[in-house]
Parts: structure tokens; C-alpha cells; sequence
């Protein structure tokens, strides 16, 4: 017999589907017995968690469908009973509001032993905080996969790093110790996030030839080991931070105040979320709403940036994700050259759109100043938009030298190419090229991807209102 609670179940529940473990074969939810402890697993194709519980009385050995934790989860600490019958089958039993219930199953077929994975005999000890940068990568990486492993993360044992990218974004975050030689890649999981897990709690890391574990007491993850996907070279994208036109610097305040207005600016273009960058005597952050030549700006009073005055044309949403991993210093190297933030131990960059199509001033724009006290004209009222939560600052500057990086036309980010000229400049040039197009029939494939789907759903929802027509005729 197995004993454990509603309210463990509710966790286990949560934390499986965060793991991308969901009910249906291969997962599969299985109650080991080992030592004085009760090890419960569920895994899927691609991760697996475990969590160890204490137990006092002697447990037996089962295996339940992943999809009985729907059944029995609730918030309460009432217990919930696994057991074998006489028949074979495997009855599960508790209360909800006082009333009994129970569950009759055939216990699966699968072998136990092949679905139990053991713990690497050497674990390694990591900084607090690798499952709090494990989640920020995940937050820069991709869903959509078309020629690299975007929906992964790179593990480099080596140099003790973790890269993250989704083609327009790059996050390299260093300072760790993994128990291993080489890159290596596993999936990008939403479960990095769980508070369920402890986000600043030390963690332990191993490998096996096919898994890696991350063992947060009493909690342990395993994330399988992509052997065949690739990766982009992303190291020649970063260029030292002493060799930038321009450097934003942001007080926490303004910061705060950007990070929570970004969302409520107008847009003219949903596609890409621009918002214009102008460092020119001040800091302005500006963006315009559709079909009016009247823009907002935002005028960040406690901000300052020296080097060269630049207008930048970017994505909003890089703007975002760069407060929100608590970078506050931005180095410029250009209006088309991808911008860059770096606290010593990480480095974040991000592809900037086209320069030439940043928003102008307007004559008579409504302008917010972060200061709250010399807001000009009369300001439209925000939508309510989600606040987003500032990580402090790590560490201070440390400039890293790496190549530099080209122009990005296409809003991707690639590396850089020198002037053409011999045919070694030319033979990089038609590479480029080459890349370029790469990325624009990607992005095809993705706008044809959402375009058949869309196609799919009025079908059927044409099809619906016909049978409905049929049924009031």
C-alpha cells in the first residue's frame, strides 16, 4: 500500500505539467520504495521528476496513470491510499468533503525497472540561484523549431555557462560548475519557474550518458540530453563593451517606471512591438498609435547615457525582458547593430529593427515624464498592462572580447561581416547572404504555419454554424 496526501498530489500535478509531463503514454506515475524513503516519479519522453517522501510504514512498489492525480488532487492533507487488490487491479481511495471515493485501475504493463532512473554516483554542487537562471534562459528561448534546437538550453560544462536563444535574442549566463566536459543540450521547461521547487535553493548536477539531474531537496529533476540537435554560434554576436557608440544608463526608479509603462504604449504595429529609443540631450522612449502622427513619449528624467547621440528602433519587448532580468546599463554600438547589456557573469543582447523606420517627433506629442511632476499635454489613459518585476543588478561591468557583430536587416541576428573586396570578404558576403535568406524562408514557414491554422479554425467553425442552421431549419 501507498499512502501520500491530496495536497501533495495537487503539487505533483503541477509541477508534471510545468515538466511538459501530461497524462497519456509514455507518462506514467510510479510509487518506489527505497530505503526508508518513498521515491514517486513521473517522466515522459523528454524529462522526468522525482520527490522524495518519508515514510513509516513499509510501501510497496506501484505503478498508477499519470491521469489519477486529476482525480485525487485537492488542497486539503487528507490521505489518498494506493493498493493492489486480490484481483490484480489497483484501487485508489479517499475522501472529498467527507464523502468517500475511489478508483479501480489495471496497473500498467510496463516494466518498473526500465522506467526508474538511478542517480549518478558524482553530483556537483552549484551557486544558489541555477534554477532562477535556468528560467530566465527558458523565458529567451523558442517553441517554434525549425533548423536549431531553439526550444533548448545549452549547458557548456566546460567554461560552467548557460545560453539561451530564440533566433532574435541572445542570454549568456555564467559563474557555474557542471560536473562535465563539453556542450550539451536539454529542454527549455516552464518547471525552472515552479516556486514549488525553491528558486534560490543550492542544487545539485549530475549526468548520466542520456540525462542530466538537477536535485533540489527533496525534489529531483531530469531533463534528457539532446544528442542530435544543433545549436547557433552565438559568441561572435557580443563585442567588448568598450568599443560602443553609446551607453544608457537607467536609475531604478526610471527603470521601474519603464518596465511597468512599456505595456500601455500605443503601437502601429502589432507584428513588432516597435518602440523608439532617443538619446539626444535626454532619455525618450517613444511609440505611436495606428493611423495617428500624434506619438507618446516617455521621458526618462532620471536616466542619463553618454557617448554619441543615437535613435534606436527596437522591439518593446527586448526592452522588457532586459529590465526584467535587472540589467539597467544598455551599451549602443549603432541604430542597426544588436544592443547589448552585461553585468560581468551574463551578457544579453538583442537584433534592433530597421533605424530607418524609427518614430519621428511629432509637433504636439503627449509626453510622460518618469518624475510624475511635468507631464505635458493632455495624456490618454493607460490600458492596464502586467507589471513586470526588476532583478536587481549582479555584478559590475566586465568587458568581454568577442567579434563584432553586421547590420540586421531582417531583424535576426547574425555575425558580422567585413567590407567586401577580396574573394575572401566576397565568399563571407554571399554567406551572409545565404543566412539571411535562411532566416526569411524560417519566418515564412512560421507566418504559413499560423495561416493554416487560422484556416483550420474557421472551417470548422463554419462547419459548426452550418449544423446549427440545419438544426433550427
Amino acid at each position: 500500500m501507498v499512502t501520500i496526501t491530496r495536497a501533495l498530489a495537487r503539487t505533483l500535478r503541477a509541477v508534471c505539467r510545468r515538466a511538459g509531463i501530461k497524462p497519456g503514454s509514455p507518462s506514467k506515475l510510479l510509487f518506489q520504495p527505497v530505503g526508508d524513503e518513498l521515491v514517486i516519479q513521473a517522466r515522459s519522453a523528454t524529462a522526468a521528476i522525482q520527490y522524495r517522501l518519508p515514510v513509516i510504514d513499509q510501501a510497496e512498489r506501484t505503478l498508477s496513470p499519470l491521469e489519477c492525480l486529476d482525480a485525487i488532487e485537492g488542497r486539503t492533507s487528507d490521505p489518498v491510499t494506493f493498493q493492489r487488490r486480490q484481483d490484480g487491479r489497483i484501487s485508489v481511495e479517499w475522501t472529498d468533503r467527507g464523502i468517500p471515493q475511489m478508483l479501480v485501475y489495471d496497473e500498467p504493463a510496463e516494466p518498473m525497472d526500465e522506467l526508474f532512473l538511478e542517480t549518478p554516483a558524482d553530483l556537483a554542487t552549484t551557486p544558489f540561484g541555477l534554477l532562477r537562471s535556468l528560467h530566465n534562459a527558458t523565458t529567451c528561448a523558442d517553441r517554434d523549431v525549425v533548423r536549431y534546437a531553439l526550444d533548448h538550453l545549452q549547458l557548456r560544462g566546460s567554461v560552467g555557462q548557460i545560453v539561451a536563444t530564440d533566433g532574435r535574442q541572445v542570454l549568456r549566463q555564467g559563474g557555474f560548475s557542471f560536473p562535465w566536459t563539453g556542450d550539451l543540450l536539454v529542454p527549455a521547461l516552464g518547471v525552472f519557474g515552479c516556486k514549488e521547487l525553491g528558486q534560490d535553493e543550492p542544487v545539485s548536477v549530475g549526468k548520466t550518458d542520456d540525462w542530466v539531474l538537477l536535485r533540489i531537496e527533496p525534489w529531483t529533476l531530469w531533463l534528457k540530453i539532446n544528442k542530435e540537435g544543433r545549436f547557433p554560434k552565438v559568441d561572435d554576436l557580443f563585442r567588448p563593451t568598450s568599443s560602443a557608440s553609446s551607453r544608457l544608463t537607467l536609475s531604478q526608479p526610471d527603470a521601474i517606471f519603464l518596465a511597468n509603462s512599456l505595456p500601455s504604449l500605443p503601437c502601429d504595429d502589432p507584428l513588432h512591438d516597435p518602440v523608439t529609443v532617443e538619446l539626444n540631450g535626454g532619455v525618450v522612449i517613444r511609440a505611436r498609435p495606428e493611423g495617428s502622427p500624434r506619438c507618446t513619449e516617455l521621458v526618462l528624467s532620471g536616466s542619463s547615457y553618454i557617448g554619441d547621440a543615437v535613435t534606436i528602433n527596437t522591439n518593446r519587448k527586448f526592452v522588457a525582458q532586459a529590465l526584467k532580468l535587472g540589467f539597467t546599463d544598455v551599451f549602443f554600438f549603432g541604430p542597426d547593430s544588436p544592443a547589448q547589456c552585461n553585468d560581468g557573469q551574463r551578457q544579453y543582447l538583442w537584433a534592433l529593427l530597421d533605424g530607418k523606420d524609427a518614430i519621428k517627433p511629432s509637433e504636439d506629442p503627449v509626453r510622460i515624464e518618469s518624475s510624475g511632476q511635468n507631464a505635458t499635454n493632455q495624456t490618454v489613459p493607460f490600458k492596464r498592462g502586467r507589471k513586470l518585476k526588476i532583478m536587481p543588478s549582479q555584478n559590475p561591468e566586465q568587458t568581454v572580447e568577442q567579434p563584432a557583430a553586421e547590420k540586421q536587416k531582417r531583424r535576426r541576428l547574425q555575425p558580422a561581416n567585413p567590407s567586401a573586396g577580396s574573394p575572401i570578404d566576397q565568399a563571407v558576403a554571399l554567406r551572409t547572404a545565404l543566412r539571411n535568406a535562411a532566416t526569411q524562408a524560417n519566418d515564412l514557414i512560421r507566418s504559413l504555419k499560423r495561416q493554416k491554422r487560422q484556416t483550420k479554425l474557421v472551417a470548422s467553425t463554419l462547419a459548426s454554424l452550418k449544423e446549427l442552421q440545419k438544426v433550427a431549419g
